[in-house]
């Protein structure tokens, strides 16, 4: 039987959409904050920060169950950039002012040294609403966290 190169083609992309479908679901690690900071102001959005470490069970399921699907729904698109910021040792990252540093010392700045924590920034790496410390009462904590998106985007637009 002779398949046809297009048809061939079709097969194989489709068979990666799934793959591609996880990889946009995922929140982006953020490893360069002048670029964001960048992409936040040409958008006029605030940015929301989840700080968190790989073996952070909290952290995973902060992602995956409120994060990663306020990404996916879009509803968010146009109200705050949703990133990461991961302080696992030896993790180096491009500050708001374009100095290479460790991700732990710029999570210091924000005093975030509980994992997760959620900062709320505006384009110029400003805390903007109050940071969010750890994931407890996962029914009332999607509330908190329009709350505060909704604090930070009214900030941003203010600027």
């Amino acid at each position: 039987m002779k398949t046809h190169p297009l048809l061939t083609g079709l097969m194989l992309l489709l068979a990666t959409l799934p793959a591609q479908a996880e990889v946009d679901r995922k929140v982006p690690v953020v490893h360069n904050f002048a670029n964001l900071a960048l992409e936040a102001g040409g958008r006029h959005l605030p940015i929301m920060l989840v700080v968190s470490q790989t073996e952070c069970g909290y952290c995973e399921r902060l992602k995956s169950e409120l994060l990663e699907p306020m990404r996916v729904s879009g509803d968010y698109d146009a109200k705050v950039i949703i990133r990461e910021l991961n302080i696992d040792a030896g993790e180096s990252v491009t500050d708001f002012n374009g100095v290479r540093r460790s991700a732990q010392d710029l999570a210091s700045d924000y005093r975030a040294w509980v994992t997760p924590t959620l900062l709320f920034l505006d384009p110029h790496g400003k805390l903007v609403a109050d940071r969010i410390r750890g994931y407890n009462t996962p029914d009332l904590f999607p509330g908190y966290v329009d709350e505060a998106i909704d604090k930070a985007h009214k900030a941003v637009m203010v600027e």
